[in-house]
């Protein structure tokens, strides 16, 4: 499955864009949402699907939250309400580019899906959005955690220091040519209190643009963890 049908390298260290050409207007647009985050600041989401099971999608940079519309709706498929959303100086989000926090931003998406009724609610991060969603897990009732090339550590918050404060399973995906991006993985699983499975799939993808070649076999990995 190809999340984007263009990938773009960026000058932002391992992140690379995501870019879509492909005609949109017949899919299933989502709706929108209106969340607010611990500074008073809105982020812009969107929710696909209404099983009382939720699925927060945290994205990398310099990608937004389109990255993972169409992950977001074969989730919608398989019963799981999924939510995906702009952190905090991307899109129609507030903040400044550059102004980042992406542990409260993850944090502000998972109150807002208890807030609707949420049974479970799940993390998923890729890069920057895997940090965010490590160091939300660890305070927060969150059934389970997946990233994607998640770094050990991502302005100021540690995913590796709060990994200890997680209870609940995390699966952690990375390439194995993706710099240190295998490494913080297992850093992040060594740590993490709860059950861990480290995946480490072949080639220098990064994040969300994993899927590209192994977008398969990390769907199905993501759907067997979200169903144990």
């Amino acid at each position: 499955m190809l999340l984007c049908a263009a990938l773009l390298l960026s000058a932002c260290g391992n992140d690379a864009a995501s870019e879509s050409t492909s005609d949109d207007s017949a899919l299933d647009p989502g709706r929108e949402l209106s969340i607010t985050n611990n500074d008073g600041q809105t982020l812009e989401a969107r929710a696909w699907g209404t099983g009382n099971r939720y699925v927060v999608l945290a994205h990398m940079r310099p990608a937004d939250m389109t990255s993972w519309f169409d992950f977001a709706r074969l989730l919608a498929d398989e019963g799981f309400t999924a939510i995906a959303f702009n952190f905090r100086g991307y899109g129609e989000s507030g903040g400044e580019p550059g102004e980042f926090s992406v542990a409260a931003d993850v944090r502000a998406v998972v109150d807002a899906a208890v807030a609707e009724g949420a049974s479970a609610v799940f993390v998923i991060g890729a890069s920057m959005g895997g940090t965010g969603a490590v160091a939300a897990s660890a305070s927060n009732d969150i059934a389970g955690t997946v990233t994607l090339s998640a770094p050990d550590e991502f302005e100021g918050v540690n995913a590796v220091g709060l990994a200890q404060f997680v209870t609940t399973p995390i699966l952690l995906i990375a390439a194995d040519e993706d710099g240190d991006a295998a490494d913080d993985a297992l850093a992040i699983a060594s740590e993490a209190s709860g059950e861990t499975e480290l995946v480490v799939l072949a080639g220098a993808q990064h994040g969300t643009n994993m899927f590209a070649e192994h977008g398969d076999e990390i769907t199905a990995k993501i759907l067997e963890f979200l169903e144990a």
